[in-house]
Protein backbone atom coordinates (compact mmCIF):
# COMPACT_ATOMS: atom_id res chain seq x y z
CA UNK A 1 0.00 0.00 0.00
CA UNK A 2 1.79 3.40 -1.49
CA UNK A 3 0.70 6.70 -1.37
CA UNK A 4 1.61 9.43 -3.21
CA UNK A 5 3.97 12.74 -2.00
CA UNK A 6 3.45 15.80 -3.59
CA UNK A 7 6.53 15.47 -5.28
CA UNK A 8 5.17 12.00 -6.87
CA UNK A 9 7.31 9.61 -5.30
CA UNK A 10 6.05 7.38 -3.35
CA UNK A 11 6.25 6.65 0.20
CA UNK A 12 5.48 3.15 2.58
CA UNK A 13 2.30 3.83 4.52
CA UNK A 14 2.36 3.41 8.19
CA UNK A 15 1.05 0.28 8.16
CA UNK A 16 3.92 -1.46 6.02
CA UNK A 17 7.07 0.84 8.13
CA UNK A 18 5.98 -0.15 11.12
CA UNK A 19 5.88 -4.05 10.14
CA UNK A 20 9.27 -3.78 8.66
CA UNK A 21 7.66 -6.52 5.82
CA UNK A 22 7.70 -6.81 2.28
CA UNK A 23 5.76 -9.15 0.40
CA UNK A 24 7.70 -11.83 -1.45
CA UNK A 25 4.95 -13.15 -3.27
CA UNK A 26 5.39 -14.17 -6.96
CA UNK A 27 4.17 -11.13 -9.34
CA UNK A 28 0.97 -12.06 -11.25
CA UNK A 29 1.71 -11.27 -14.58
CA UNK A 30 4.64 -13.72 -13.91
CA UNK A 31 1.91 -16.79 -12.69
CA UNK A 32 -0.22 -15.81 -15.29
CA UNK A 33 2.88 -16.62 -18.23
CA UNK A 34 3.42 -19.62 -16.61
CA UNK A 35 -0.19 -20.84 -16.66
CA UNK A 36 -1.13 -19.63 -19.96
CA UNK A 37 2.06 -21.07 -21.41
CA UNK A 38 0.87 -24.16 -19.64
CA UNK A 39 -2.55 -23.99 -21.19
CA UNK A 40 -1.17 -23.42 -24.95
CA UNK A 41 0.63 -26.89 -24.59
CA UNK A 42 -1.99 -28.82 -22.96
CA UNK A 43 -4.35 -27.53 -25.93
CA UNK A 44 -0.90 -28.02 -28.45
CA UNK A 45 -1.02 -31.97 -26.79
CA UNK A 46 -3.95 -32.84 -27.46
CA UNK A 47 -4.33 -31.44 -31.26
CA UNK A 48 -0.71 -33.47 -31.89
CA UNK A 49 -1.90 -36.03 -29.94
CA UNK A 50 -5.10 -36.80 -31.84
CA UNK A 51 -3.32 -36.56 -35.27
CA UNK A 52 -0.18 -39.40 -34.30
CA UNK A 53 -3.44 -41.50 -32.64
CA UNK A 54 -5.15 -41.03 -36.23
CA UNK A 55 -1.86 -41.59 -37.97
CA UNK A 56 -1.29 -44.84 -36.12
CA UNK A 57 -4.85 -46.41 -35.78
CA UNK A 58 -4.76 -45.83 -39.87
CA UNK A 59 -1.27 -48.03 -39.85
CA UNK A 60 -2.53 -51.04 -37.17
CA UNK A 61 -5.74 -51.60 -39.54
CA UNK A 62 -3.97 -51.65 -42.62
CA UNK A 63 -1.59 -54.08 -40.27
CA UNK A 64 -4.27 -56.48 -39.50
CA UNK A 65 -4.18 -59.68 -40.41
CA UNK A 66 -0.68 -58.94 -41.86
CA UNK A 67 1.89 -60.70 -39.82
CA UNK A 68 5.14 -58.11 -41.96
CA UNK A 69 3.07 -55.50 -41.80
CA UNK A 70 2.62 -56.30 -37.70
CA UNK A 71 5.99 -56.33 -37.17
CA UNK A 72 6.51 -52.52 -38.53
CA UNK A 73 9.11 -50.84 -36.21
CA UNK A 74 6.28 -47.95 -34.99
CA UNK A 75 4.26 -49.68 -33.25
CA UNK A 76 7.13 -50.99 -30.59
CA UNK A 77 8.64 -47.38 -30.73
CA UNK A 78 5.32 -45.98 -29.50
CA UNK A 79 5.07 -47.53 -26.35
CA UNK A 80 9.15 -46.93 -25.58
CA UNK A 81 8.33 -43.26 -26.24
CA UNK A 82 5.51 -43.43 -24.13
CA UNK A 83 7.34 -45.03 -21.30
CA UNK A 84 10.23 -42.79 -21.73
CA UNK A 85 8.34 -39.48 -22.31
CA UNK A 86 6.29 -40.10 -18.91
CA UNK A 87 9.41 -41.09 -16.86
CA UNK A 88 11.14 -37.85 -17.53
CA UNK A 89 7.92 -36.33 -16.79
CA UNK A 90 7.01 -38.09 -13.69
CA UNK A 91 11.01 -36.94 -12.48
CA UNK A 92 9.72 -33.37 -13.41
CA UNK A 93 6.89 -33.38 -11.06
CA UNK A 94 8.56 -35.05 -8.29
CA UNK A 95 11.05 -32.28 -8.73
CA UNK A 96 8.78 -29.62 -8.62
CA UNK A 97 7.06 -31.12 -5.21
CA UNK A 98 10.61 -30.51 -3.56
CA UNK A 99 10.01 -27.10 -4.28
CA UNK A 100 6.16 -27.14 -3.16
CA UNK A 101 7.75 -28.20 0.15
CA UNK A 102 10.34 -25.79 0.58
CA UNK A 103 7.62 -23.20 0.41
CA UNK A 104 5.10 -25.27 2.50
CA UNK A 105 8.00 -25.04 5.20
CA UNK A 106 8.83 -21.98 4.71
CA UNK A 107 5.34 -20.72 5.06
CA UNK A 108 5.24 -22.12 8.03
CA UNK A 109 8.21 -21.40 9.90
CA UNK A 110 7.19 -17.59 9.18
CA UNK A 111 3.70 -18.11 10.33
CA UNK A 112 5.45 -19.56 14.11
CA UNK A 113 8.08 -16.48 13.84
CA UNK A 114 5.38 -13.91 13.15
CA UNK A 115 3.41 -15.66 16.13
CA UNK A 116 6.26 -16.01 18.62
CA UNK A 117 7.32 -12.48 18.17
CA UNK A 118 4.10 -11.49 18.89
CA UNK A 119 3.35 -13.22 22.09
CA UNK A 120 6.75 -11.48 23.06
CA UNK A 121 5.52 -8.47 22.31
CA UNK A 122 2.07 -8.77 23.77
CA UNK A 123 4.00 -9.56 27.45
CA UNK A 124 5.89 -6.49 27.46
CA UNK A 125 2.85 -4.37 26.50
CA UNK A 126 1.85 -1.81 29.18
CA UNK A 127 -1.35 -0.54 27.68
CA UNK A 128 -4.54 -1.53 25.92
CA UNK A 129 -3.03 0.90 22.96
CA UNK A 130 -0.10 -1.28 23.04
CA UNK A 131 -1.66 -4.76 22.69
CA UNK A 132 -4.26 -3.05 20.08
CA UNK A 133 -0.71 -1.89 17.76
CA UNK A 134 0.98 -5.70 18.48
CA UNK A 135 -2.54 -7.48 17.56
CA UNK A 136 -2.43 -5.10 14.54
CA UNK A 137 1.15 -5.89 13.55
CA UNK A 138 0.55 -9.40 14.01
CA UNK A 139 -2.45 -10.08 11.94
CA UNK A 140 -0.60 -7.24 9.05
CA UNK A 141 2.08 -9.62 9.12
CA UNK A 142 0.38 -13.48 9.20
CA UNK A 143 -2.13 -12.25 6.35
CA UNK A 144 0.61 -10.41 3.97
CA UNK A 145 3.19 -13.93 4.86
CA UNK A 146 -0.01 -16.09 3.60
CA UNK A 147 -0.78 -13.87 0.67
CA UNK A 148 2.52 -14.23 -0.54
CA UNK A 149 3.42 -18.15 0.51
CA UNK A 150 -0.21 -18.43 -1.43
CA UNK A 151 1.25 -16.88 -4.26
CA UNK A 152 4.05 -18.91 -4.61
CA UNK A 153 1.93 -21.99 -4.19
CA UNK A 154 0.23 -20.75 -7.24
CA UNK A 155 2.74 -20.33 -9.21
CA UNK A 156 4.91 -23.80 -8.05
CA UNK A 157 2.17 -25.26 -8.81
CA UNK A 158 1.98 -23.64 -12.69
CA UNK A 159 5.66 -24.52 -12.91
CA UNK A 160 4.92 -27.80 -12.17
CA UNK A 161 2.46 -28.27 -14.37
CA UNK A 162 4.14 -27.31 -17.15
CA UNK A 163 7.19 -29.25 -16.39
CA UNK A 164 5.40 -32.48 -16.40
CA UNK A 165 3.77 -31.27 -19.78
CA UNK A 166 6.97 -30.57 -21.43
CA UNK A 167 8.84 -34.19 -21.80
CA UNK A 168 5.17 -35.92 -23.41
CA UNK A 169 4.40 -32.57 -25.36
CA UNK A 170 7.83 -32.67 -27.30
CA UNK A 171 7.89 -35.97 -27.63
CA UNK A 172 3.51 -36.27 -29.14
CA UNK A 173 4.55 -33.21 -31.35
CA UNK A 174 7.82 -34.99 -33.27
CA UNK A 175 6.11 -37.94 -33.54
CA UNK A 176 3.20 -35.88 -35.30
CA UNK A 177 5.03 -34.00 -37.36
CA UNK A 178 7.22 -37.54 -38.20
CA UNK A 179 4.20 -39.53 -39.43
CA UNK A 180 2.32 -36.66 -40.98
CA UNK A 181 5.48 -36.77 -43.67
CA UNK A 182 5.21 -40.75 -43.99
CA UNK A 183 1.74 -39.78 -45.69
Amino acid sequence: MTTKRPSGTKTRTAAHRSSGRRSDAVPLARTTRELTRTARRTVELATVSAETIGHRTAMMVKAAGDPVALSNPEFTLMVREKVEAFARAFGAVGGGFQAMQGIWMAAAVGQSMATAQAMAALAACRTPEQVVAVQRRYIEAVTTDAAAAGSRFVHAAAEIAGSGLLPVHKVAAANAKRLGRKR
